[in-house]
């Protein structure tokens, strides 16, 4: 549901960053209420840009995040996303879905196998 700006401001839910900026999805906190509600699905491409790019930032410079021959030779079928960029992706998707207010006491979310870029995130 998006919300207009004077239902966020009274809501005390959204916030503006240091430039400005809404800080938050436009979306009404509290579309999801109980535990265990399933959030909307968020289509991500993973690209080999972003598969190393998320590596390069947070300083994560295994071969198996941009060489994909090495990868291959150590098993993998291409270059794989890191931890930390997936944790930062689904970071993001929350924060996005519910602003920056809310905290979670704990994630359970588990991949089984490598993101690579032939992986479809849903």
């Amino acid at each position: 549901m998006i919300v207009s700006e004077e239902e966020r401001r009274r809501s005390g839910r959204w916030t503006r960053d240091d430039r400005g900026s809404e800080v938050g999805a436009l979306r009404e906190v509290g579309e999801v209420r109980e535990a265990g509600d399933e959030l909307p699905p968020l289509e991500i491409e993973i690209t080999r840009t972003l598969i190393v790019a998320g590596a390069i930032a947070s300083r994560d410079y295994q071969d198996v995040h941009h060489d994909a021959e090495l990868a291959r030779r150590k098993g993998s079928p291409d270059i794989f996303m890191n931890i930390l960029t997936t944790n930062g992706l689904v970071g993001r998707y929350i924060t996005d879905h519910f602003g920056p207010g809310p905290r979670s006491a704990r994630w359970r979310y588990g991949s089984g196998r490598p993101t690579t870029q032939a992986t479809r995130w849903c």
